[in-house]
């Protein structure tokens, strides 16, 4: 059999990302609009510090409060979305040793090709 050198998840991974995707959604769908737009351009979009002041026209040091006022909220509501949805999701996820959702951009994924994403 022939392969093309790329990996495909067995079914158990893909149900788990699905879940995770909708969790995510469902989870910046809770933050107000500032929240979701600056995490967006950080964490899926790649820009700097700098960048996210210049294209939101606030200063630095308020970018990066409200970053991590952002992200504490963020883990709020999908830590209140687990518990919500019972721990049958949160034991598929600890069975298969992944991380908390909302840890950053381990989890949180561009579409964009590294060709496409911003220079920092």
């Amino acid at each position: 059999m022939a392969t093309t050198g790329v990996e495909m998840p067995d079914p158990e991974q893909q149900l788990l990302q699905k879940a995770d995707g909708r969790l995510v959604e469902q989870a910046m769908s809770q933050l107000p609009v500032r929240f979701r737009e600056i995490l967006i351009l950080r964490e899926l979009e790649g820009y700097s510090y700098k960048q996210i002041a210049d294209v939101m026209g606030l200063p630095m040091g308020t970018v990066m409060s409200t970053l991590s006022r952002a992200r504490a909220r963020f883990r709020d509501a999908a830590g209140d979305l687990l518990k919500k949805h019972g721990s049958s999701q949160m034991e598929g996820l600890a069975a298969t040793g992944r991380a908390c959702v909302g840890a950053g951009r381990r989890e949180i994924r561009s579409t964009r090709s590294e060709s496409e994403r911003p220079s920092t």
